[in-house]
C-alpha cells in the first residue's frame, strides 16, 4: 500500500524543491497549451480546402505585352482558351479574374432588396466575385449541389458598370441569404455602379469556392463567393486555369507556353504554377510559424523534463538511507518505485492547476493584442495537461527506478 503520510511528510520537508517543480510545470503548461493552440490554428489554415481539384489545376497569369495594343482582347482570350483546351492531357481550360490563394480579391455587396443602401451597409452580404465562363465549374472541379452551370450564350465579356442577370452562389452564401430555403431561382441585388442595382437570378449553387485570400484567424472552409458569367478583362491580368491530371501536368506546362507564344497579339506570362504551389507559397509564413512554435514546444519540454529529472535525482540521493531502511523492513523494488512515482504526482497536478490559470491569462493577453482570434479551447488545456503529467512521470521514472534498485545493505552503509 502507498504510505500517504510519508509522502506528505517528504513534501513538507522539501518545500523549495517541491515549489520549483510546481512552478516549472505551471510555466511550461501555460506556454505549451497556448503554443499548441496556435499551432492547431495554423495547421487548420494551411490545410483549408478551396473546394477545387487543387492537385489538377495549373494557374497561368497573363497580361498584354507592354507597348502592344490589343484590338480585340476578348477574341484573343477565346482563341487562347481554344488552343489550351486542344493540348493533349488538358481536361478543361477557363479564364478567371482570380484564383483561390492568389491574394488580393474582388468583393461586392449583395442584398435581398433593390435599395442601394443595404448593399453598402449593414444589411448587405459581402461576397467574393469570380468571373468565369461556361467551363469554369468543370475546370475548377467544384461540386454543383443545386441548379445548373452557365451556358456559352450566357457568358459575356467583362464591362465596367454592367452586371449579368444570372449568377452562381456557394452553399455558404446561399445559406446566409436564404437559410434552408432553396436559392435556385431566387433574386438577389448587386451594385452595377452609378448608384444603381441590378437584379440577379441565382441559377446554381456550388459546394465551396474559397476566396483568393484567407482572413487572419480564418480556419473555416465556409466561403461567401459568387460566380458571374463573364470573361475577365486583361486590364488587371487574367488567370488561365488549366485542368490536367498530375501525371500529365509537366508536359502540359511545357505545351501551354508554346501555345501562348502563338497568341495574337503576344501575351506575357507573369506566372505559371500549379495551384498547389500557389497555396504553398501563400501559407509559407504560417508553416514557418507552426514549425517555430513546434521547436519551442520541444525545447520547452526537454528543459522541463531535465529540470524535474535533476531535482528528483538530488532528492533521491538525499534519501538513500531512508530507502535502505524501507528495503530492510521488507519493501519490494516495485513498492519503492510506485511510492516515489506517486510522490511527485501531486506536484505535477498542482503545477497543472496553477498553469491552467496562467494559460487562460496568457490566452486573454494574446487575444487582446491580436495574436489570436479566439480564447484558448479546453481541448488544448486537456492535451497540455496530459503531456505535462506524462512528462513528469517519465522524468521521475529513472531516478525512482535507480532508488528501487539500491540494495538494503548498501543503503544502510551510506
Amino acid at each position: 500500500m502507498v504510505d500517504v503520510n510519508s509522502i506528505v511528510s517528504a513534501l513538507r520537508h522539501r518545500k523549495i524543491a517541491a515549489f520549483l517543480i510546481v512552478v516549472e510545470i505551471a510555466v511550461a503548461f501555460a506556454i505549451l497549451s497556448n503554443a499548441l493552440f496556435l499551432i492547431g490554428v495554423e495547421f487548420e489554415r494551411v490545410t483549408i480546402r478551396s473546394g477545387t481539384t487543387e492537385s489538377e489545376l495549373l494557374d497561368v497569369t497573363v497580361a498584354p505585352t507592354p507597348g502592344r495594343e490589343m484590338v480585340n482582347a476578348d477574341a484573343t482570350l477565346r482563341g487562347d482558351l481554344r488552343a489550351l483546351a486542344e493540348i493533349a492531357g488538358v481536361k478543361a481550360a477557363s479564364a478567371l479574374n482570380q484564383v483561390p490563394y492568389g491574394g488580393g480579391g474582388w468583393f461586392s455587396g449583395i442584398a435581398l432588396k433593390p435599395d442601394l443602401e443595404p448593399i453598402k451597409y449593414s444589411e448587405a452580404q459581402e461576397v467574393t466575385v469570380y468571373l468565369g465562363d461556361e467551363s469554369a465549374l468543370e475546370t475548377l472541379g467544384v461540386r454543383l449541389v443545386a441548379g445548373r452551370g452557365f451556358r456559352a450564350d450566357e457568358v459575356v465579356p467583362f464591362a465596367p458598370d454592367v452586371t449579368p442577370p444570372i449568377a452562381i452562389l456557394t452553399r455558404a452564401a446561399a445559406t446566409r441569404l436564404f437559410g434552408r430555403s432553396s436559392a435556385v431561382g431566387r433574386v438577389i441585388y448587386m451594385s452595377s455602379g452609378q448608384g444603381k442595382t441590378t437584379p440577379v437570378t441565382v441559377i446554381g449553387v456550388i459546394e465551396r469556392l474559397l476566396q483568393p485570400f484567407v482572413l487572419a484567424g480564418q480556419t473555416t472552409e465556409q466561403s461567401y463567393s459568387i460566380i458571374r458569367p463573364e470573361r475577365p478583362s486583361f486590364a488587371g491580368g487574367v488567370h488561365y486555369v488549366i485542368r490536367a491530371s498530375r501525371t500529365d501536368m509537366p508536359q502540359v506546362e511545357r505545351e501551354v507556353k508554346e501555345a501562348l507564344a502563338k497568341s495574337d497579339p503576344p501575351l506575357q506570362i507573369l506566372s505559371e504554377r500549379p495551384l498547389t504551389e500557389v497555396k504553398s507559397a501563400y501559407f509559407r509564413e504560417e508553416r514557418s510559424m507552426a514549425w517555430t512554435l513546434a521547436i519551442v514546444c520541444l525545447a520547452l519540454l526537454i528543459v522541463t523534463a531535465a529540470g524535474i529529472f535533476g531535482l528528483t535525482s538530488v532528492w533521491m540521493r538525499e534519501r538513500v538511507h531512508q530507502i535502505g531502511i524501507r528495503r530492510a523492513l521488507g519493501a519490494t523494488r516495485g513498492q519503492i518505485l510506485v511510492h516515489y512515482m506517486l510522490e511527485n504526482f501531486p506536484l505535477a497536478v498542482g503545477g497543472v492547476l496553477l498553469g491552467s490559470a496562467l494559460a487562460f491569462a496568457t490566452s486573454s493577453f494574446l487575444l487582446v493584442h491580436g495574436y489570436s482570434s479566439s480564447r484558448l479551447p479546453l481541448m488544448y488545456v486537456a492535451v497540455g495537461a496530459a503531456i505535462l503529467l506524462g512528462l513528469n512521470q517519465l522524468a521521475v521514472f529513472t531516478p525512482a527506478r535507480r532508488a528501487a534498485t539500491i540494495a538494503p545493505a548498501e543503503a544502510t552503509r551510506l
